[in-house]
């Protein structure tokens, strides 16, 4: 870990490292030989729902206990799972592990006044081309999962609007495939995007980002030297 730092000029603050510990917060998750789980701080708007029903009670139970959280595995295709409801979206990133789906991030966002009237194709969309895993999926294959069969003709679409015409385009970086899902198997992504009040302070309210910068953050293998610094504490 060091010799990682020194290679990579990294400084490190002496006041704020810690050795030899078995568990730690690192970015806002917990740390330990388990794998990564979510800080309980951060829960709290799913504690605080209100008495589900037995399906949603279930949901509760899995969002909650830990771990339930892995580090990706950047030999292995990503997963997304996307849903979007008529004021937010919801997404699920994760793996198969053993033909078991694995979350690694959980993301939601509020929609703006505007993207709150996108058609359903948009809104849709919009859960696709959300910005926050760029960084996994440009260098990798991916699988998308939604339940808006739309979504797989509209790259065969010529007379699209210039909005989704520019998304098509930011899409077509990636390598991944569109799967149609009945809602009832996407019930993770379908929650999110259907939670209100969320914390304030946990999404950027800002426009989604249309643009992609040149660099990538993601062009990693699993032995490069530039594999993401927290990944042998995960594993």
């Amino acid at each position: 870990m060091l010799k990682r730092c020194e290679d990579t000029k990294l400084a490190l603050n002496w006041e704020k490292s810690h050795f030899m510990a078995k568990e730690g917060i690192v970015l806002e998750h917990k740390i330990s030989k388990k794998g990564i789980e979510v800080d309980k701080e951060k829960i709290e708007v799913i504690l605080k729902l209100p008495h589900p029903t037995t399906a949603f009670r279930t949901l509760k139970d899995k969002l909650t206990e830990a771990p339930i959280l892995i580090a990706p595995n950047w030999d292995q295709p990503f997963e997304l799972l996307c849903d979007a409801s008529d004021y937010a979206v919801g997404v699920v990133l994760g793996q198969r592990i053993k033909k078991h789906f694995r979350p690694i991030h959980y993301a939601s966002k509020t929609m703006n006044q505007a993207e709150a009237n996108y058609t359903t194709t948009k809104k849709e969309m919009l859960a696709v081309v959300f910005e926050k895993f760029h960084s996994y999926l440009i260098m990798n294959k991916s699988i998308v999962y939604t339940d808006h069969s739309t979504l797989k003709y509209l790259f065969a679409k010529k007379d699209a609007k210039a909005r989704l015409l520019r998304w098509i385009l930011l899409l077509q970086e990636f390598d991944f495939k569109v799967i149609d899902t009945h809602r009832a198997e996407n019930y993770a992504a379908d929650h999110l995007s259907r939670l209100e009040n969320l914390y304030e302070n946990t999404f950027d309210p800002k426009e989604i980002n249309q643009i992609f910068p040149l660099e990538s953050l993601n062009k990693v293998a699993h032995k490069d030297p530039s594999t993401p610094w927290f990944a042998d504490l995960a594993n």
